[in-house]
């Protein structure tokens, strides 16, 4: 996306702050912006004005898998099939080996007239085959499985990601304090009264989703850096196009607490912030 065009996710992060604090967004990097502003003004009530920046952690090398698995198929004209290849969610697999040399050994697998072979169940008696087996999950496929083309289509390669997660707020506030120390510069040069900063939690930090949306809000909180007076932090937009799934937010030094949803809170430093709705995004007039 072009630099200075708001995405959705800031976009949506940006309108849930202005309803939180019941004040108007005003959006600051649009198009023909300067580098390196922040991404919204919202303008209170009583006056004052709060800057937020907005991004998404996550972990990169399973957004990586991600996208294999989300990309378009694959085609592969050497094969006499489609393959289906399910992949484990595991930061480890690196996915261009993986899709650069799978292919030989799914070729021995038709060969021998193999279907599918998987992590647990027995290698295929052929030497061959059981070794192009082994090939394919050493580079991070636990199955493969053969499809049937239509006629005329080229063989295809497929992936989709698999795997369970557990509740992980360590990881969360790992992902807060990485993403602090990255937005900090932008929020200490912004002009305003406070600054906040949004984390999108993407579904990668799998850990992390799954313990903003079943647990309480936990008691650690991550080291930031001095200049972010609040921090916000979402889960469930970007899947669902829902406002949010889940909402925290952390007001240093306090602890992490849960927002529900049309519950508005006021400023740490302020007196309290009247009601009202929230507005739709506006260019910053000039000056």
């Amino acid at each position: 996306m072009p630099r200075g065009d708001l995405d959705f996710a800031e976009q949506a992060a940006g309108a849930i702050v202005a309803e939180q604090l019941g004040g108007r967004l005003v959006g600051v990097d649009i198009p023909g912006a300067c580098d390196g502003v922040h991404d919204f003004d919202i303008e209170l009530t009583d006056g004052r004005h709060v800057a937020l920046e907005v991004t998404s952690a996550g972990v990169e090398d399973l957004e990586a898998l991600k996208r294999v698995a989300l990309e378009p198929v694959r085609e592969e004209p050497t094969l006499g099939y489609h393959w289906w290849l399910s992949l484990p969610m595991d930061s480890s697999i690196r996915v261009k080996p993986l899709t650069a040399n799978v292919g030989p050994h799914l070729e021995v697998l038709e060969q021998y007239g193999i279907e599918q072979v998987r992590t647990r169940d027995a290698l295929p008696h052929a030497g061959d085959a059981a070794e192009a087996a082994r090939a394919i999950f050493a580079l991070g496929a636990d199955r493969a499985t053969r499809l049937d083309p239509k006629p005329g289509e080229v063989a295809r390669l497929m992936a989709s990601l698999h795997g369970g997660a557990g509740s992980d707020f360590d990881s969360m506030n790992d992902l807060v304090a990485e993403s602090a120390q990255k937005k900090v510069k932008k929020l200490l040069e912004a002009p305003g009264d406070e600054k906040h900063l949004f984390v999108w939690i993407r579904s990668s930090a799998a850990g992390a989703e799954l313990a903003i949306a079943t647990l309480p809000a936990p008691e650690d909180t991550p080291p930031l850096p001095g200049g972010i007076d609040v921090v916000w932090v979402g889960t469930g937009a970007a899947r669902t196009g829902a406002r949010f799934e889940r909402l925290l937010r952390l007001c240093p030094p306090g602890a992490w607490e849960t927002i529900a949803p049309h519950t508005r809170v006021a400023l740490r430093l302020g007196r309290g912030i009247n009601a009202g709705s929230a507005l739709p995004v506006r260019a910053a007039p000039p000056d």
